[in-house]
């Protein structure tokens, strides 16, 4: 049956939602057996927390990094090679990438099905303008408000 809504991780048609990995459904369920559907503004990631501070320690060692070299070619009579000096750009580039995809937010649903949780992004169905038509969507086929 055709998807009406997908993502990366998740899509909807009237048999139910199905959990993508690859694009290949790995687990359905049916929406009658959902007990709650939050639609709300929310960060993205489900581990946002951690990769945030994965990404202030990556820059804060491109900190150290940067004032060590800084130290020691001002005080120092050391030569260094130029990919030793690019070195710190690492950290400074890949710690502020994973502190922006952090903090980046966006709607989200929240699936509650018995005790398990699911937690989806919907940045993609929202930058394709079918926001509205998703949540119509789910109520049609839910037959419950939603919170939006």
């Amino acid at each position: 049956m055709k998807n009406e809504f997908s993502t990366d991780k998740f899509s909807l048609n009237k048999e139910g939602f199905h959990l993508l990995r690859n694009k290949f459904k790995y687990k359905s369920f049916k929406v009658n057996e959902l007990s709650n559907v939050t639609i709300k503004r929310g960060f993205d990631l489900s581990n946002w927390l951690f990769v945030g501070l994965f990404g202030i320690a990556l820059f804060g060692g491109g900190l150290y990094s940067s004032f060590r070299i800084y130290t020691d070619l001002i005080l120092g009579d050391q030569r260094y090679y130029i990919e030793f000096l690019l070195f710190p750009l690492f950290f400074f580039l890949l710690g502020g990438y994973s502190v922006f995809i952090a903090l980046r937010r966006s709607k989200v649903v929240t699936l509650k099905l018995g005790n398990k949780m699911y937690y989806f992004s919907l940045r993609e169905i929202d930058e394709k303008g079918e926001m509205e038509d998703f949540i119509q969507y789910l109520d049609q086929i839910k037959k419950r408000p939603i919170m939006a």
